[in-house]
C-alpha cells in the first residue's frame, strides 16, 4: 500500500506540469497546444517507478503569445541535462529561463530536471512551455 500511495504522489508530480498548464486561466482562445519534436537528452528514470525509464524528451507550447518550438526544444534541453536535486515529487522553482518566465521542474532519480514547465510573466495564458517524456509515453 505505501507503495502505491507513493506511485500514485509520484504520478501527480508528473503531470503537475500538464494540470498548471491547462488550468491555469487559459481560454479557448489561448488553449492551442503545440508539440514540438521529440528529442534524446539525459537518461531519465521516473521516481513513480523504475520502470518509467528513457531518454526521450518533447516540449510543447501554448498560451496566446508562446515561444517558438525551436527555443521551447532549445530551454528543454539546456534544462534535462541540469542537476536539480529535490526528491522528485515536488516541482522546485529553477533559474534559466527565458527573462520575465518563472520556471519550475521535478526531477528524476538522479537529480536531473526532466520534467518541467515555463510560463510568461506569471499567467500560462500569456505564454508556456513544457517539457518531459513525449505525450503519450506512458
Amino acid at each position: 500500500m505505501n507503495r502505491l500511495c507513493t506511485a500514485v504522489v509520484a504520478l501527480a508530480a508528473c503531470f503537475a506540469t500538464a494540470a498548471v498548464l491547462a488550468l491555469t486561466r487559459l481560454d479557448a482562445h489561448a488553449a492551442g497546444l503545440t508539440k514540438c519534436a521529440v528529442f534524446t537528452g539525459h537518461q531519465w528514470t521516473s521516481v513513480a517507478d523504475a520502470k518509467w525509464t528513457g531518454s526521450k524528451y518533447q516540449a510543447v507550447v501554448m498560451g496566446a503569445a508562446p515561444m517558438s518550438c525551436d527555443d521551447a526544444t532549445a530551454l528543454a534541453k539546456k534544462f534535462v541535462a541540469t542537476k536539480i536535486g529535490g526528491n522528485g515529487l515536488q516541482p522546485m522553482v529553477i533559474s534559466g529561463g527565458p527573462a520575465g518566465w518563472t520556471c519550475k521542474a521535478v526531477s528524476d532519480t538522479t537529480g536531473y530536471a526532466y520534467q518541467g514547465h515555463c510560463y510568461k510573466g506569471g499567467d500560462a495564458a500569456a505564454g508556456a512551455t513544457s517539457w518531459g517524456p513525449p505525450l503519450g509515453s506512458f
